[in-house]
């Protein structure tokens, strides 16, 4: 079933401002990780050798003991290092970065980062897409009303990995 988003969401202002938020949402304090689709595992798995040289020496043993992944209500989630940090982090001008998304964007590998990492703030609750912004994504939505940028076209390319392009133009081009 194709999951429900609301004209609010569509139309909510929304363009992320690494600069000022310093990749906050990779570094979200709670000890909760990415949420990872069984399908994502594997390429988790695949791939996080070639993450190490971009990794502090913590990140490392722990890839190094294959504790990335874990599980917390019949639900698999990346670990996060004190609570916080995603194991896959690394800091460049500090900024919280990953990992895997600069070794795609090196095209070393062929898969970007988990489906809710792409899509954050949006989070599937439900068959529902809810927009979940923590504090530091303020400037986001001030960048995307100045820029005159909705949340569904920052995302736009994320959301067609998610759900497909049919879904996109139906579910969300059709609703503006």
């Amino acid at each position: 079933m194709d999951p429900i988003i609301y004209n609010s969401i569509i139309n909510q202002n929304f363009a992320c401002d690494l600069l000022k938020c310093k990749g906050a949402c990779c570094t979200i304090q709670g000890g909760v990780g990415a949420p990872l689709q069984e399908s994502e595992i594997k390429f988790v798995k695949e791939f996080q050798e070639l993450t190490l040289p971009l990794l502090n020496e913590r990140s490392q043993e722990i890839i190094r003991q294959n504790k990335t992944i874990e599980k917390q209500n019949d639900n698999f989630v990346l670990h996060c290092i004190d609570n916080k940090d995603c194991v896959f982090v690394f800091y460049e001008n500090n900024i919280a970065k990953c990992s895997f998304e600069k070794l795609y964007n090196e095209n070393k590998i062929n898969w970007k980062k988990p489906i809710s990492c792409r899509l954050f703030p949006l989070r599937l609750r439900n068959n529902k897409l809810m927009f979940e912004p923590i504090d530091e994504c303020a400037d986001a939505v001030l960048k995307g009303e100045l820029s005159d940028t909705t949340l569904s076209e920052f995302l736009k390319e994320d959301l067609y990995a998610a759900f497909g392009k049919d879904w996109y133009l139906t579910n969300v081009k059709e609703s503006k």
